[in-house]
């Protein structure tokens, strides 16, 4: 692990053309090694406490002042420990001249200092206090940024919303514990019905929300990527494909009538789920494909134009459909495919409907939809969301470290409901918990592997 105190050195901004060059300081002995280098104008450097503020200051004729003359220049200075790293900091500002910001770099490494390591100031920020975990992952991503909009993405992450909220939960799931191990310590209370509906309606609070921060992740990084993904509906006709879809957007948009072929071409639709967009598309109905009509042969060849222009298909089969093939089966896709069944409040026995019931990270299961249940239509649509953000990328952006934690977690809390619901056994609920606040940990940052953290900031550049 890196030593916190060394004083390090690094160029601060990007190589190539700028009015300005940034020379980022920090460590013990900094204010030393800057009164050596430079003469302080205005007493600002001596400092050993106080809030950051910008220092007029002149290369020193015993230093640098030698060969450069007696050129002035400002530094941003936090001496104390209420600066972004909760250590003393310095921003040396140079004209722009890369031999004089080799010159300066020089100077400080012969004095003690060293170069700093890739993401060593960002490390030395998160163990400040100064930064969540998701924020300092964020900041590569900022330097990563290609376009306004994954720019953008990035800046929403570092403002520190997410990490926020994990470090609410992960305080929540430790009050449940307490409140588990007191129920064990006075067992007189071990059978109070009314305690475990709350304790389990608390867990479903939980559950719902490590579902939509670990969502939020991936449509963030999805919708960075500025793509509009297609999502077509794909099935027979007269399944409820229409329904469906206007379930889905929220509002009647496509026709629906109880008869085949009612939708005869293909309706779009922009639908837009917790901030990253797509577009829906409701496609004709695919049925015999030897059919002399032609009305069923024009709206099969158009909801085939639409197939292989998907990137993400609902595959829709009737719940009491005895028929279980793909509709879209020998067209050419390399579309994600989602198992939809719909109407499943008609099946002859809902049981016989296999529904996902685990993390919305699990794909590719069989889903089962009914347009007057909201929770399969909120199932359907954080699957759409997931799926749009696999089709962009999104898991590169955040350490495949906090999504592990975040599975582990709604694993964990998983388990305690069923413990909670069937065997009313707190201590299997309270180890359960604990696997929980364990998991959640290493999602904030409270408890990290040192090698995980090396790895991490090492991908960072030199200077952040």
């Amino acid at each position: 692990m890196w030593n916190t105190n060394d004083l390090i050195v690094a160029r601060a901004t990007a190589i190539g053309f700028s009015s300005r060059q940034i020379v980022r300081v920090a460590g013990e002995g900094l204010s030393r090694v800057l009164l050596e280098l430079f003469d302080d104008l205005c007493g600002g450097l001596s400092r050993s406490k106080g809030p950051g503020a910008l220092i007029r200051v002149r290369l020193s004729e015993k230093s640098l002042g030698s060969q450069w003359g007696p050129l002035e220049l400002d530094i941003l200075y936090w001496p104390g420990e209420s600066g972004p790293i909760g250590a003393p900091l310095a921003e040396i500002q140079l004209p722009h001249s890369m031999p004089l910001v080799d010159a300066v770099v020089g100077a400080i490494c012969d004095k003690g200092g060293r170069i700093a390591r890739g993401g060593e100031f960002t490390l030395r920020a998160f163990l400040a206090g100064r930064l969540d975990l998701v924020q300092a992952e964020s900041i590569l991503s900022v330097v990563d940024s290609q376009t306004p909009q994954q720019l953008t993405s990035a800046l929403d992450r570092m403002a520190g919303g997410l990490g926020a909220r994990l470090e609410q939960t992960r305080s929540t799931i430790l009050d449940m514990a307490g409140d588990i191990e007191a129920m064990i310590d006075f067992s007189d209370e071990h059978a109070d019905i009314a305690l475990h509906t709350e304790l389990l309606h608390r867990v479903e609070n939980i559950l719902g929300e490590l579902q939509n921060v670990s969502l939020e992740f991936d449509v963030r990084d999805a919708s960075a990527t500025g793509s509009l993904p297609r999502v077509v509906l794909v099935g027979r006709s007269n399944i409820g494909k229409s329904s469906l879809f206007n379930a889905i957007l929220g509002h009647n948009q496509s026709l629906v009538a109880d008869e085949a072929f009612t939708t005869r071409d293909w309706l779009t639709a922009t639908l837009s789920i917790h901030g990253v967009e797509c577009t829906i598309v409701d496609s004709a109905g695919i049925d015999e494909p030897f059919s002399t009509d032609s009305v069923k042969q024009e709206a099969r060849r158009q909801a085939i134009e639409q197939i292989a222009t998907a990137d993400i298909i609902l595959d829709c089969h009737d719940a009491y459909a005895d028929v279980d093939e793909p509709c879209m089966e020998g067209h050419s896709t390399r579309a994600t495919v989602i198992r939809v069944r719909t109407r499943i409040d008609l099946a002859p026995e809902a049981g016989d409907v296999h529904q996902t019931n685990g993390p919305i990270h699990t794909r590719h299961n069989e889903i089962g939809v009914s347009i007057h249940s909201q929770e399969s239509i909120d199932r359907i649509r954080r699957q759409i969301a997931l799926s749009v953000s696999g089709q962009n990328g999104g898991s590169g952006s955040i350490s495949q470290h906090l999504r592990e934690g975040l599975a582990e977690a709604f694993v964990a809390m998983t388990a305690a409901k069923v413990s909670l619901t069937i065997e009313h056994d707190e201590a299997v609920v309270a180890s359960h918990l604990g696997r929980a606040i364990s998991a959640m940990a290493m999602v904030t940052g409270r408890v990290i592997d040192e090698e995980i953290l090396d790895r991490m900031f090492s991908r960072h550049c030199i200077g952040k």
